[in-house]
């Protein structure tokens, strides 16, 4: 499905700069959400708002889940954003998109189970691979270090 052009000309294809630029610019991001193959597809959809100081705060300004595929979730989302902002596509690795299924979680009283289900399980494989990420990409190992303890004769938990 193709996005409505009333959708298309509300989107951006490159991010200004946060300082210079007068027109409000939103992040938008949909993911889909791993439905049990008998249920109805649905996706997850979050905007950011930048702040007064160019800044994207980690909470998202609205959150909305949409069935059947991300241009409906996206038409669900913008339908519910004030009409002046545009909005630039990004993805789960520049947005907090597990962050966004919490508060669809905590801000939706009218989720089925399994939708309910599908937002738990989207979530915490985001969270899992935030950590694998984070233990991959962030070390506070220090070689150095280590061959000192090693020559003291100190064990890891005995260093000071």
């Amino acid at each position: 499905m193709s996005l409505p052009i009333a959708i298309a000309r509300r989107l951006i294809t490159r991010l200004p700069q946060a300082h210079g630029s007068t027109a409000p610019v939103w992040l938008a991001c949909v993911m889909s959400l791993p439905m049990a193959p008998d249920d109805t597809p649905h996706c997850i959809g979050a905007l950011w708002a930048r702040n007064t100081r160019g800044l994207w705060p980690r909470l998202p300004e609205i959150t909305a889940i949409g069935s059947p595929d991300a241009p409906r979730t996206l038409a669900e989302l913008l339908a519910r954003a004030p009409a002046e902002p545009r909005f630039f596509l990004t993805d789960h690795r520049v947005v907090d998109m597990a962050l966004a299924c919490e508060v669809q979680l905590a801000a939706d009283p009218h989720l089925q189970g399994t939708q309910r289900a599908a937002l738990l399980q989207l979530q915490r494989a985001l969270r899992e691979r935030d950590t694998e990420v984070i233990a991959q990409s962030f070390t506070h190992f220090d070689a150095g270090f280590a061959r000192f303890t090693d020559a003291l004769g100190l064990n890891e938990g005995d260093a000071p």
